[in-house]
């Protein structure tokens, strides 16, 4: 379930750098795997959802993996 959270948060919070990372997809080319988009995020971390959804989404900070965020 945590992992599941934790892909979910990493989703919503890279949606802007997936877009601009496959911009220039040539044809042919391969989108980058959540391992790759992973490596390039500024924030990662796992947590619960409060309220909202997308960007305007309120979450509650358990782990911080990479990056600056308040735990709680």
């Amino acid at each position: 379930m945590r992992i599941l959270l934790l892909i979910s948060l990493f989703s919503l919070a890279s949606t802007p750098a997936f877009t601009q990372s496959t911009e220039g997809l040539g044809k042919g080319e391969e989108l980058p795997t959540l391992y790759e988009m992973t490596a390039h995020s500024q924030l990662v971390i796992a947590g619960k959802v409060i309220s909202g959804e997308v960007k305007l989404a309120q979450v509650q900070v358990d782990e911080v993996f990479r990056g600056q965020a308040k735990l709680g």
